[in-house]
Order: structure tokens, then sequence, then C-alpha cells
């Protein structure tokens, strides 16, 4: 497969400069995953990229989301692939964001 040039590129980017989570979302076979991998790869050096389609790590995201997303707190930005397979992650990130009702 090879890279082309990105027109969403440059939003992605800007959005990751003002929010905390950010979702890539469309059609299956669009890219979203090898966009997701060449940004963690090649623009985001801090980033971190996981994927629930591992059983592994679908696992231990499963059994404690917020020991899941504390574990790659370093990263800048940690990227999700196939988080609806996770759906408790969600929560996790929404009280480690400070916007639920909990961390107001």
């Amino acid at each position: 497969m090879h890279a082309r040039k990105r027109h969403v590129l440059n939003l992605l980017l800007k959005k990751l400069k003002f929010s905390r989570i950010v979702s890539i979302q469309g059609a299956r076979q669009t890219g979203k995953s090898f966009l997701a991998r060449e940004l963690a790869s090649q623009v985001l050096p801090m980033a971190n990229y996981q994927t629930f389609d591992q059983s592994r790590v679908k696992s231990l995201a499963q059994e404690n989301p917020q020991s899941f997303l504390s574990k790659y707190g370093d990263a800048s930005p940690l990227m999700i692939d196939e988080a609806q397979k996770v759906p408790d992650i969600f929560d996790a990130m929404k009280y480690q964001d400070g916007s639920s009702p909990e961390g107001s």
C-alpha cells in the first residue's frame, strides 16, 4: 500500500493541538487505520498506536480501562484503533479528560 497526500492531515493535526480527544471516523476500508499508523510513525514522534484488534491489548483495556489509559499517559497522543470493541474505554476517556460529572 502506498501513502497518498491526505487532505485531512492538516485538519487532524490542528484538532489535536486544541482537543485531548479526536475521533477519525469513516466507511470501512478507507484508510483510517493506515492514517493513524502513518501519523504515529512519521508525523507525531511521541504518539503511541494501539489496536483492539490485538487480543492482548483488547483484554487489558476490557479488564481495567482506566489502567489501560494510564499505562500510556505519556503518549502524545495515544491512538486507539477499533475503540468500539471496548465500549467502556469511552467512559474512561471522558473521566480522564475531566468532562465527567465526578470530575467537575
